[in-house]
Parts: C-alpha cells; structure tokens; sequence
C-alpha cells in the first residue's frame, strides 16, 4: 500500500512539474524519498528515479552543482542495481547533462547526452518526444562547441518529431525554437532570430511557462540581438521583462539571473553609467561565484566588464 502511494504521489509530482509548479513538485518527491527510505530501497531504481526528478528541479532553480551531486549519485544506482538501460535511467542521464552543461562542461555532457540517446535507440524509441527532448540538447551541445552543422541536424530532426506528434504548442517545442534562434544569430541571421524567439515567446506565454528557464533565456538572447543591432533602449527593455520574470519566478539569485545582471551591466556601461553598471556586474559575479560557476566563459565575461 506504501508503495502505491509512493507511485501515486511521483505521478502527482510529474503533473505538478508540467504545470510549473517546482515547489509542489519538489515536495512530493520528497515525500516519495522518505517512502522508499523506509521500505530500504535506499539503492535501487526506485530511489533513483526520484533523485534525478529531485534533480530536474534543482536544475530549473539553478542549483546546477547539488543537481549534478544528485543525479551522479542516481546513474550510480541506476548501474549497480543493473537498471542502467531503461528509459527512467536514459532521462536521468540526460538531465545529469543538461546540469554539466549550464556548468560549462560541454565535451562532459555530451557524453551523457549520445549515452541517453542510445538507449532509446536500442528501445526502438528514437522518434519519441523524450528521445527528442535528448536530440534537442546534442544541438544545444554541439552549438556551444560551434559545430553549426551538427547542431542544425540535431535541432530540425527535434522539430520534426514535435510536427510528427502535433506536439508543436509545448514547452518542449518553444525550446527548439529558441536553440534555432540562436543558431540563426551564430549565422549572422539577426532577423530570423528575432522571428524565432518570438515565435518561441508566444509558446511560453500560451502554456503558463513564462517563468521557464528557457522562456528567460530566449528574452535574454532577444536582448542580445538588440543590442548588437544598437537597440540600447529595445534590448534594455527586453532584460528588464526577463528580469521581472526571474524576481516572480525566484529565480533572480540563479546563474539565470547572473545572465541577465550581466546584460544589464554591459549596456550600463556602453551609456556611460559606471555606477549602475558596478552595481549589477557585481551582483552578477557573486552569483555565478554561489553556484560553482566561476570557470565558465559568462563568469570570465563579467570580470572582463568589471575590469
């Protein structure tokens, strides 16, 4: 009976972090921990399973290091109980990449990223939205590492099962279209960047996911176009939209909101408002300094923009 509820409680969980609600969902996934903690299933799948949902969430807060801790702790059990090729452990994987890959460690996540995917591949599931989601992050990967043309294959192949599925008004999908605003930008495609964060906006807006990571960071990149357009004033407008969405969503003391801060600093400084932008890039550093994020090219930008 113990473990039914246990059952009925992560799915409650599930639900309650498709809605958007971190805190209610961190909440049963702590519940369901504490069963299992009780029924000693302290190193099995069941366990597992919920450390890297713990994980997801940790993550989408921007507590990247103790997300990591986590869901290295997870995979660990995921191998020793043999249950390391199941689709609960591929998602584990490719959440623990999505959390060394917001810390910088691009070669480290892509590695979890190709394991994840081949599990699927050996489950005949490669067209499914979770094996997606997995290609959706190689091309976010191999974007960062500038391997435009391995991103652009990962990204439309992405888009293509969302169209397949009539999946194209999820959350899920406005992060595609994001990562491909981006590889428009790389492409010296400001406007059709611009055309793809909007695009990916609306979605955001549609679904109640404003406060989503990647709803935040499709402003900020917007912001970014701007401002290499000259925009000040646009892109400035745009940073404190995504700031205003950090502060609601309590996300204004994560590396998101660093991201942001940093922005704002740069552009302070482009109008001459050293104080203002002191203030903020600062405040930024600090941050980036909370989270373990200190060897990462936005750190270094941001001490750059101090000195």
């Amino acid at each position: 009976g113990a473990m039914a509820g246990a059952d009925a409680l992560r799915s409650l969980g599930d639900l309650r972090w498709a809605a958007g609600d971190l805190t209610g969902a961190a909440e049963c996934y702590e519940r369901v921990l504490k069963v299992t903690d009780a029924h000693r299933l302290c190193d099995g799948p069941e366990p597992a399973a919920i450390l890297w949902r713990i994980a997801r969430v940790e993550c989408a807060r921007g507590q990247f290091r103790s997300a990591a801790e986590r869901l290295e702790r997870a995979d660990s059990m995921f191998r020793s109980s043999g249950t390391d090729r199941t689709h609960e452990a591929a998602k584990a994987k490719t959440q623990l990449g999505v959390a060394r890959l917001e810390q910088g460690h691009i070669d480290q996540a892509l590695q979890c990223f190709l394991a994840a995917q081949d599990v699927f591949k050996a489950h005949g599931m490669s067209t499914c939205l979770d094996a997606a989601e997995i290609q959706a992050r190689l091309g976010q990967a191999y974007f960062l590492k500038g391997a435009l043309d391995s991103a652009e294959v990962q990204l439309t192949e992405a888009w293509d099962a969302h169209e397949a599925a009539g999946a194209t008004r999820r959350p899920q999908a406005a992060e595609i279209l994001r990562l491909q605003g981006d590889l428009e930008r790389q492409r010296g495609s400001f406007q059709g960047a611009l055309e793809k964060y909007d695009q990916a906006a609306e979605v955001f807006r549609d679904t109640g996911c404003c406060g989503n990571n990647s709803a935040i960071v499709a402003l900020i990149h917007k912001g970014d176009v701007l401002f290499q357009q000259g925009s000040l004033a646009s892109a400035m407008a745009v940073l404190q939209e995504a700031w205003q969405n950090c502060h609601e969503h309590q996300l204004d003391r994560t590396p998101l909101g660093a991201d942001v801060l940093r922005r704002k600093g740069n552009i302070y400084r482009y109008r001459d408002e050293d104080e203002q932008a002191l203030t903020v890039l600062f405040r930024a550093q600090g941050l980036y300094a909370v989270a373990g994020m200190e060897q990462t090219r936005d750190a270094a930008e941001t001490l750059r923009l101090i000195a």
